[in-house]
């Protein structure tokens, strides 16, 4: 009996897990970040965009932080023209469209529409 409880849990995490790596429309609005300044100094908005700059010119990417407090990555499809770049809204509130992909806590955004918003829009 046990074995078939445990079978059973882990069977359920399994589709649980395999369902939330299914890509979705998703629509997300928030501020662009930086990561590295983010993430090491909590620094977002317009006091931090030109430490924000300065980390993005050494190899850091942009994120939405969300109006929840979620990071979404901005994700690259290998197979079209080109990206959207997020570097243009830094420090700005932006609403992004487009497919989420969710693996190990993590969620990108593959972008397919974005727009510049007014402070609280």
């Amino acid at each position: 009996m046990r074995y078939l409880l445990l079978s059973g849990a882990l069977l359920l995490g399994a589709l649980v897990a395999a369902e939330s790596a299914r890509p979705v429309e998703r629509v997300v609005t928030g501020e662009v970040v930086d990561l590295s300044t983010y993430l090491t100094a909590g620094g977002r908005g317009e006091a931090s965009r030109d430490l924000a700059k300065a980390a993005l010119a050494k190899g850091s990417t942009c994120a939405i932080l969300t109006d929840d407090g979620q990071l979404v990555l901005s994700l690259v499809d290998p197979k079209a023209a080109q990206a959207v770049d997020l570097t243009a809204f830094l420090a700005r509130r932006v609403r992004a469209r487009g497919t989420a992909y969710s693996k190990g806590g993590v969620t990108g955004l593959l972008i397919t529409r974005l727009e510049g918003l007014k402070e609280k829009e």
